[in-house]
């Protein structure tokens, strides 16, 4: 009996504590998840391990194709991003890794390639000026009067596209015109991109190596140019060209080069080439957001510093992963990518810097916005409207 009673008693307290504690737990706020749990989870659907442990290649081959069918729709390239063949990724890897592998000599031979591009692209516009009686002063007048042109410009350029938009026909006309010559172009081009056994690239395979490089240099270029040379300013600006000094000679020299290799990291960071990665059956990861929070990346998160790189903490070096992570890094990670945009970062900085002309953003914010305080656009069309006016 008494053994009866003091189980019965035992029930009851047991069925009491359980509830007091569903209460609390109830009652409890819920804990936002950590930093560094949020920092796993965006890692997670890059790494493809949100989708499970150890799954095989042509898995996550078709995880990262669907996603980026609209290349193949636009362009009718079968690449690394597009393929869900193993043997196509893996071709499409090495030729790229024999294509980007670099020496000393083949820097200096790009920047003074690149130098004498945009030499001629600056003569060229100073001739337009000249003729136009443009930029013969360096008076405010002279200025407005460019500034005015500009604006003259730009308004025809939109009426024009509102005619377009009116008449369809017109823009397929013109896409398929441009479609042709780029078709033209590559058949051409693929006799100088031999896949690194002598064997000529088809058209498709040199666009679809093409494309990325494209896409991952030019808006990363472009922003950071701006960012380093026409917004930073006082001892933000001396300690960028300090950095800028040894290049392109410190390139493929694992010491020299560090400093200089800054501006192309901190440059990645603030604009990775790409805002968001994808995946089949996932949220999309943030990859600027991870490279952009204040909770990583300190109170100055928005602010070129690429001082930074110098000294990462370990959580700012887990969320920076501009190239990718792991076994699907971009085959640029490995130096080239980084090199690549400091050369022509530094190439256009020295010559088109704030001391030879002023870039006019065509937004009133961004071009009122004295104290440079104010983060770039980053969206493709935003850049549309930029212009550099020499003086």
């Amino acid at each position: 009996m008494f053994l009866a009673i003091l189980a019965l008693v035992l029930l009851a307290l047991a069925t009491l504590l359980l509830n007091q504690h569903r209460f609390k737990f109830q009652r409890q706020p819920e804990n936002p998840p950590t930093i560094q749990h949020w920092l796993a989870s965006q890692r997670a659907i890059v790494t493809f391990a949100y989708a499970g442990p150890s799954i095989p290649l042509q898995q996550k081959l078709l995880l990262r194709s669907q996603p980026n069918s609209r290349l193949v729709a636009a362009f009718g390239i079968n690449n690394s991003l597009t393929t869900t063949s193993v043997e196509v990724h893996e071709r499409f890897r090495r030729t790229a890794a024999r294509l980007l592998a670099n020496n000393r000599l083949r820097w200096q031979l790009l920047y003074t390639a690149a130098e004498g591009v945009l030499s001629e692209l600056i003569a060229r516009r100073s001739g337009e000026m000249s003729c136009n009686g443009e930029g013969e002063g360096p008076g405010v007048g002279d200025e407005v009067e460019v500034m005015e042109g500009k604006g003259v410009e730009v308004e025809k350029r939109l009426e024009i596209e509102k005619e377009e938009e009116e008449d369809l026909v017109v823009v397929i006309t013109r896409e398929i015109n441009s479609q042709w010559v780029l078709e033209e172009g590559l058949k051409r081009l693929q006799l100088v991109l031999p896949d690194g056994n002598g064997v000529p690239l088809t058209p498709e395979e040199a666009l679809g190596l093409i494309m990325p490089q494209y896409e991952t240099l030019w808006r990363v270029v472009l922003l950071t140019f701006v960012t380093a040379f026409h917004r930073s300013q006082g001892e933000r600006r001396q300690e960028i060209t300090r950095r800028a000094e040894g290049v392109p000679g410190c390139l493929g020299d694992s010491e020299k080069e560090k400093s200089a290799l800054g501006l192309a990291k901190e440059g990645l960071r603030l604009f990775p080439s790409n805002k968001r990665i994808y995946r089949t059956g996932s949220e999309p990861a943030d990859l600027e957001r991870c490279h952009r929070r204040a909770e990583i990346w300190g109170a100055d998160a928005l602010e070129f510093r690429p001082e930074r790189f110098d000294s990462l903490t370990d959580l700012q070096k887990q969320a920076y992963f501009p190239f990718s992570i792991g076994q699907h890094k971009c085959p640029a990670y490995a130096g080239f990518g980084d090199r690549m945009v400091t050369m022509l970062v530094v190439v256009l900085g020295r010559m088109l810097s704030a001391e030879v002309g002023v870039v006019v953003f065509n937004d009133e914010a961004l071009d009122a916005d004295g104290e440079r305080l104010k983060p770039l656009p980053t969206g493709r069309d935003d850049m549309e409207g930029w212009v550099l006016e020499l003086f």
